[in-house]
């Protein structure tokens, strides 16, 4: 037996804001964050570099939001690689931050098809990852490595 969604009550609507909130989260919402990070890889790129971790941590970011929220596989894959490379090449392959980047990639890579992963079940990764960030005035003196 088939049912239909019926439109909530107002009480409804205010016993449960946090529903009215995550219906928020619509496709423009989406392009625009994902806007905004591609605005600050860009000016971390043109200031800091193209390898700095700062900008690693971006490329990262870039690739878990095309993956959990957006369900871009191929796109998060090559920024969470590029990511990597930054990471092991500033911290080496064994540092935390490192490790992490890498649990998570190979996870992007055996996920596959991210419809059947939308949803709770990609919010409770996303909320169950430990994001080990270095303070990036620790790396190289906090220098960046123009191209």
């Amino acid at each position: 037996q088939e049912t239909m969604r019926q439109p909530r009550s107002r009480q409804q609507q205010q016993q449960h804001p946090q529903v009215d909130d995550l219906e928020m989260l619509n496709e423009k919402n989406m392009a625009e964050g994902r806007g905004q990070l591609q605005v600050i890889l860009e000016h971390r790129k043109n200031i800091l570099g193209t390898n700095h971790i700062a900008t690693g941590e971006v490329l990262f970011t870039l690739g878990i939001f095309d993956f959990f929220l957006l369900g871009n596989q191929n796109t998060a894959e090559d920024s969470i690689q590029t990511a990597l490379a930054i990471y092991e090449t500033q911290l080496g392959n064994e540092h935390p931050s490192a490790v992490h980047v890498i649990n998570v990639l190979s996870q992007v890579k055996h996920e596959g098809n991210m419809a059947n992963l939308r949803g709770n079940e990609a919010s409770q990764f996303v909320e169950s990852q430990e994001f080990n960030y270095v303070d990036v005035g620790t790396v190289g003196g906090g220098v960046g490595d123009a191209d």
